[in-house]
Order: C-alpha cells, then structure tokens, then sequence
C-alpha cells in the first residue's frame, strides 16, 4: 500500500477527519487508499498548533485519545483516500475546497504555486504501529 507521511499534529487532524485537504509543495498522481503516518519529530509550529487545539477545541484536552492521535509520533496512524489534487492557484478549486473553511486555512499552507491533496473517508487505525517515514508518497513494506 502506498503512504505518506505528515508531521503531527496535522497527519491526526487528517485521519480524525478535521484537515479534508493535505497541502504540499508538489502534485501526486496518487488516486485512491493511502495510509497516513506521523513523522519522528515534531516541530515548534506543530507543538504550537497541538497547544492551541488543547486549549480551544472541545475533545483535545491532553491526554484525551484525539490530543494521543495528534501527538504520536513515528507511527502508521490510518487512512485516507485521495480524490484529486488541485493547485493553490486555481481560484475555483480554492473556491470550492478551502476558503469557506476556517478550519482548513488554518491546518494548511495555501500559498501561491502550491497544491492540495483532497481527502475523503478518514479511517484512524484501532492500534497505531510503528514505521519508519520516508519523503513523498511511498510504498509501504508489507
């Protein structure tokens, strides 16, 4: 199966639902399944963003099972499914996908030349196993 991998908290915020759109410096002609997995590390503006969920939105008290998918790191979290991938510059795709989505300008980058990955049917793994990343998407071993 193919993967990728998204630092946390963003790869949680995808597989619980919360992101639909992955955004990335490059397009994917990936379609279909993809397992998401956390990176090892996580970096200041994902351990910022982790602390403003915690304090802002209902359910994401530490501790609580939604803050542990958004904060475990080197692990297979779940999967979505791509639709399609649109550039950050196609006004009518940002139109349609993003700017009525607070939540969505705030878990992505949509800046200019970039491009989002739409994501359907989030399925968070029952039990998160441990893997090892790798840059764009990639098969993961069996």
């Amino acid at each position: 199966m193919k993967a990728i991998t998204l630092r946390q908290p963003w790869a949680g915020l995808l597989v619980l639902g919360f992101k639909k759109n992955e955004t990335r410096s490059w397009p994917t002609k990936h379609r279909g399944e993809i397992t998401v997995t956390s990176s090892k590390k996580m970096e200041k503006d994902g351990i910022a963003l982790l602390k403003w969920l915690s304090e802002n939105v209902f359910g994401f008290s530490v501790g609580s099972e939604r803050y542990k998918t958004c904060s475990i790191l080197g692990v297979a979290l779940g999967t979505v499914e791509i639709t399609d991938v649109h550039s950050s510059n196609d006004a009518k795709a940002m139109m349609e996908h993003v700017t009525n989505s607070a939540a969505e300008l705030t878990f992505g980058n949509y800046e200019a030349d970039r491009y989002f990955y739409t994501c359907i049917n989030p399925v968070l793994f029952q039990e998160p196993f441990p893997v090892k990343g790798s840059l764009n998407v990639w098969k993961m071993p069996e």
